[in-house]
């Protein structure tokens, strides 16, 4: 009898404790705010949830915290300085687009592992598909390279001239080591488009701050070409901009994008800025109707 009133004082206890904590757990909860409820048996009470209501908020939460597009981070305000640059640049751009094909006589000046290559070639391009001959005048003069997209697994054609002409035609991937050995791009990225098109994004980004002063010129000549001289400079190198200058000259007779000019800051305080991009493109004459035999190998007209 003992042992059996003992056992019930302590399974009475035990049920006690359990409901004191409860009472306690649900006094102090409605205190913070929170509704708790008892759990039977041991372990400490759970709050209640409603797991589809919370999945639906944190999925909203989510697509709210998303980053804008890269669209959307380029929206540039109308007062922007850079607004009237980049307005001017897409009606070249325009103007542009609706050439088929061209050739030109091209001169640039590039940096180049620390040193500025120059080089004076003749050129013709087409646009569709992208198609790219080059004859060397200066250096390496006769040298001839000819690209078309689509073709040679990827890969542009050279052919060397004096004793290198021995080694016959070559072909190499437009972002080898060796296309890049006298070059800052890839041949892929020639010609007066592809030259304003990254101008273009360049100004576009750099509209997302300040500090810009911007100087409209017109009337400047490059050679014969009268132009329009747009130039931008950042007084102070920053993470965002690439270039200290910028110059493009449009031509003002047909918008074309003939001249562009890219320096850094200069190496020491109260030095000059240092070019490490120049494109001029003279004698430019467009839609001639290149066909495809101007950018085969096997025309008769060139040395390959």
């Amino acid at each position: 009898m003992r042992r059996t009133q003992t056992g019930w004082r302590r399974r009475w206890s035990r049920n006690w404790l359990k409901k004191f904590i409860a009472i306690s757990l649900t006094v102090a909860a409605t205190a913070c705010g929170t509704i708790v409820v008892p759990v039977q048996g041991a372990g400490p009470a759970k709050k209640s949830a409603k797991p589809k209501a919370t999945e639906k908020v944190a999925r909203k939460t989510d697509d709210t915290a998303k980053p804008p597009t890269k669209e959307l981070t380029k929206v540039i305000a109308d007062n922007h300085p850079l607004k009237p640059c980049i307005v001017q640049a897409e009606a070249a751009l325009k103007a542009l687009a609706e050439v088929k094909d061209y050739s030109t006589v091209l001169f640039k000046q590039e940096m180049v592992q620390g040193k500025l290559v120059n080089q004076t070639l003749k050129m013709k391009l087409r646009h569709e598909p992208f198609s790219v001959y080059l004859k060397f005048e200066q250096p390496h003069t006769g040298r001839e390279v000819i690209y078309v997209e689509g073709q040679n697994k990827g890969r542009f054609m050279v052919h060397e001239t004096g004793f290198k002409a021995l080694a016959g035609t070559l072909s190499f991937l437009p972002n080898s080591k060796e296309a890049l050995a006298e070059n800052r791009y890839p041949i892929t990225q020639a010609g007066m488009k592809k030259m304003l098109e990254a101008v273009i994004e360049q100004w576009k980004t750099e509209a997302q701050f300040q500090e810009v002063q911007v100087k409209e010129v017109p009337g400047i000549k490059v050679g014969e070409q009268v132009c329009l001289m747009i130039e931008t400079i950042h007084p102070q190198p920053r993470d965002h901009f690439k270039y200290h200058k910028t110059r493009l000259y449009l031509d003002a007779s047909t918008k074309f994008p003939i001249r562009l000019e890219q320096y850094t800051w200069a190496e020491k305080e109260g030095g000059e800025p240092v070019l490490v991009e120049e494109y001029t493109y003279t004698e430019v004459q467009p839609d001639i109707g290149l066909k495809d035999v101007d950018f085969d190998k096997t025309n008769p007209a060139y040395d390959f």
